[in-house]
């Protein structure tokens, strides 16, 4: 924005189209997201509501917009098919530390996270030798 690098985000879209309830439901899992700070549950930053078209011969459908922190690294679902992740039993020690870091944290605070599979644990690179990825839970509810 005039030159100033906001950033990387991922933006979530969840089609609401004139379903009320979804829409509340929708809102619920976003409403949780801004209260949640920890390191290992995905940092929510803004949600909105537009039309929005999937393809230009689609019809103009109400969206409800998340945008959250990118996770750079896919979900611990393709680390676990990649067969060159099966070796590294250290990594996969400090991923499960950090999922039940986050869990333990939604559990102090009262949620219950019923949707917990390795797609919906995301992962992020960072710059430590020791613990080279980032557990982020995602998914609160939709």
């Amino acid at each position: 924005l005039n030159g100033v690098s906001l950033g990387e985000f991922a933006v979530k879209k969840v089609p609401v189209g004139d379903d009320r309830d979804w829409l509340e439901r929708v809102l619920g899992e976003v409403h949780v997201l801004g209260a949640l700070r920890h390191e290992n549950i995905v940092e929510y930053k803004h949600a909105w509501l537009e039309e929005w078209r999937q393809s230009p011969f689609a019809p103009a459908v109400p969206h409800l917009f998340i945008l959250m922190e990118l996770a750079d690294a896919g979900s611990l679902e393709e680390w676990i098919a990649d067969p060159a992740s099966r070796d590294n039993l250290s990594v996969l020690i400090d991923l499960f530390r950090q999922m039940a870091s986050g869990l333990g944290h939604l559990h102090r605070l009262g949620i219950l996270h019923r949707d917990l599979k390795p797609a919906n644990i995301l992962l992020k690179q960072r710059d430590n030798n020791f613990s080279p990825l980032q557990v982020l839970i995602s998914a609160f509810g939709t």
